[in-house]
């Protein structure tokens, strides 16, 4: 992760191919949707990405990460409970004029 806060490209990929999985399975233990579950992984990846300067040299990265996804997690839910849901109502039909109205 130091590496990676240096800009290390490479550091950056290695710590995502290792710790996708481990956070992969803990978002989904907690979506039960595979698709969900890989959409809180690419957001917790741009999170984790944006807050990388927040990471301290020397304390344990995995629950760093953890509450990065925990908070992704907990905003799309969020997110979702405030769209209110949108109803549709079906709008008059049209009638025909009657013959010899203007419209």
């Amino acid at each position: 992760m130091e590496r990676y806060q240096q800009a290390d490209r490479h550091a950056a990929n290695r710590l995502i191919e290792q710790a996708s999985p481990v956070l992969y399975r803990h978002l989904l233990r907690h979506t039960h949707s595979p698709a969900d579950a890989d959409d809180l992984l690419q957001n917790t990846w741009l999170r984790v990405h944006q807050a990388r300067h927040s990471y301290r040299p020397g304390r344990a990265l995995l629950p760093w990460l953890f509450a990065i996804a925990d908070h992704t997690r907990i905003d799309a839910f969020r997110h979702r409970r405030a769209i209110p849901e949108i109803a549709v109502e079906t709008l008059p039909e049209h009638a025909a004029p009657e013959p010899g109205t203007a419209r």
